[in-house]
């Protein structure tokens, strides 16, 4: 089944990017959910628990293809360097939460692969204002 794509709208996109984004995620309809995405891609953080009580610092699970998880990592990682959007959100991560650096940048790479599925799921262009509204200067939201 052919579709169409939007990908090469998102900034730091390029075929390479795009080629390893179509190729590990097939069809946008064989998966559920966003959460799915980031569960293929293996940006999730693994969950360890023992007496009720959840461990701090969880590695990533890792699994599905590393290609695709590190292409999205380093797509993030040039979104947090280049972009007004990228700064603010690591900034708010890194400095806000806590997070390590490789942590906010993973987060970053699971927020892109979830805009990609959606982005192919529904055949929409690519929208800042929908995807990172929160990470906006206030004179492009408004």
């Amino acid at each position: 089944m052919h579709f169409r794509h939007h990908l090469d709208e998102i900034p730091f996109f390029g075929p390479i990017v795009i080629g390893t984004v179509l190729g590990e995620l097939g069809q946008p309809a064989w998966f559920r959910s966003a959460d799915d995405i980031v569960a293929w891609f293996g940006l999730d953080p693994a969950v360890f628990a023992s007496a009720g009580k959840q461990a701090a610092g969880l590695p990533l699970t890792k699994r599905g293809s590393r290609y695709g998880r590190r292409i999205l990592w380093l797509a993030a990682q040039n979104w947090c360097k280049y972009t007004v959007i990228g700064g603010r959100f690591f900034r708010h991560y890194r400095f806000g939460k806590g997070l390590s650096y490789d942590a906010t940048v993973c987060a970053f790479a699971a927020r892109l692969a979830k805009l990609s599925w959606a982005m192919l799921r529904d055949g929409t262009h690519y929208d800042a204002q929908r995807a990172f509204r929160a990470y906006l200067p206030m004179q492009m939201s408004a």
